[in-house]
């Protein structure tokens, strides 16, 4: 069987704009007891192999919950009215704007110089997510004010086909991974999270060149049996290890802590402060299998795919500073603790169908879709980090020819459940 030809050179260019809305209401699960301090206890294995541990005692009196005697009051963390308004009715919502998500893919065919079935690529994508704003008066405050998510993957791939036989790629990759974050920090004695005594932080870390890389193999049986045009391919992304470091600055300091740090009780310095975040990102499992038939006058195509994502790796983030040092009284000064932030998800999966039809030659044509996605984020550790549910969707799109170039439209819409 010889090998197929395929076009010389291709270049595609993908400009996503990303909106996100979300809301969030902080209700305390409306229970009673629902934001009463419990006992968690967690022990999680670094990127290091270090051991990091979360624990968090009850051991708050509850007389100093709500600066009342008893239990906190039902759907309120501290008093109604309080600037952190937990009512439980409050809505907290994303401001964030529009972001911008590119997709850049160039790729030669190695019959341009003479070597039929090879292809040689190179890309650089961002993963779609969108920009998130809450502001420094929500309840949310402590969980993210602002924040800048940046991941970016670029690399080289190489492929070689062998006719309808089989088709084998691997690809090079290497990702930025990182975040620009805004969040506040609570002094308050009472726990009542009273804004006066929160002190927002900012930080900024970046990590280049995490190595990474993917593997795929195809095959048209349809073809070889003589049954049509059906292909069946499968491939596989590899996990990715972060340790994004960068400057951690002061940016407020609530109005009750400031006459501490005056008048010398308190001292805090993070004039040259670094803080990094480690973490690690999941690897993905892909299958599909596509029918294509027709002709010039009208070709169409039908895929299914099946996508698993290894997010039980992602089972927490841990923080750590370096030159943030603080000090009570006559004490001497004290690098701040590091912080482990629970995740624990678990693994997802997602079946998609769709497909497409093209008229005139491919001047002009229409595709469709559906899929459903599962969530990894459980309940416990839910947060407004990541807005994400079980998700069902559908998208339609249009495309044609122009000046010789393909060009289109697609527009999606997605509900679900958190």
């Amino acid at each position: 069987v010889a090998p197929q030809k395929i076009k010389r050179s291709a270049a595609e260019l993908d400009l996503n704009l990303v909106y996100l809305e979300s809301s969030f209401v902080r209700d305390c699960g409306g229970k009673p007891d629902g934001c009463a301090p419990t006992t968690v206890h967690r022990a999680y294995t670094g990127t290091d192999g270090s051991k990091h541990v979360y624990d968090v005692k009850a051991d708050r009196a509850a007389a100093t919950d709500d600066q009342k005697p008893g239990h906190p009051d039902v759907n309120a963390l501290g008093d109604f009215g309080t600037p952190s308004h937990f009512d439980g009715a409050t809505a907290t919502t994303n401001t964030g704007g529009i972001q911008p998500i590119p997709h850049i893919m160039l790729s030669v065919n190695g019959d341009t110089f003479g070597v039929d079935g090879v292809a040689v690529g190179a890309y650089f994508f961002a993963p779609n997510n969108g920009k998130y704003t809450f502001g420094e008066d929500t309840p949310t405050r402590y969980n993210l004010i602002d924040r800048d998510l940046l991941e970016l993957y670029y690399g080289l791939a190489f492929a070689y086909r062998f006719g309808d036989v089989l088709g084998v790629g691997a690809g090079l990759e290497f990702v930025t991974a990182g975040l620009n974050q805004e969040i506040a920090l609570t002094a308050d004695t009472y726990g009542n999270e009273d804004q006066n005594s929160d002190i927002v932080v900012r930080i900024k870390g970046e990590q280049d060149f995490i190595p990474s890389g993917n593997f795929g193999v195809w095959t048209n049986p349809g073809k070889l049996l003589g049954i049509g045009d059906l292909q069946i391919a499968g491939s596989m992304q590899l996990g990715r290890t972060v340790k994004a470091t960068g400057p951690l600055s002061i940016e407020k300091i609530g109005a009750n802590n400031q006459p501490l740090i005056d008048n010398g009780t308190v001292t805090f310095n993070a004039d040259k402060a670094v803080g990094t975040a480690e973490f690690r990102l999941a690897p993905f499992y892909r299958v599909g299998a596509k029918y294509a038939g027709g002709d010039h006058d009208l070709a169409w195509d039908v895929e299914g795919d099946f996508v698993y994502e290894q997010w039980s790796v992602y089972d927490h983030v841990f923080l750590q500073t370096k030159g943030a040092k603080v000090s009570f009284g006559a004490a001497p000064p004290k690098e701040l603790d590091p912080v482990v932030q629970p995740k624990d998800w678990t693994d997802s999966w997602s079946a998609r169908l769709g497909g497409s039809a093209a008229f005139l030659d491919g001047k002009a044509g229409v595709s469709l879709g559906g899929y459903y996605e599962s969530s990894a984020i459980p309940n416990a550790t839910y947060d407004i980090e990541l807005a994400d549910g079980d998700k069902i969707g559908a998208g339609v799109g249009l495309f044609g020819k122009l000046f010789g170039a393909r060009v289109g439209h697609r527009r999606r819409a997605a509900g679900g459940c958190v």
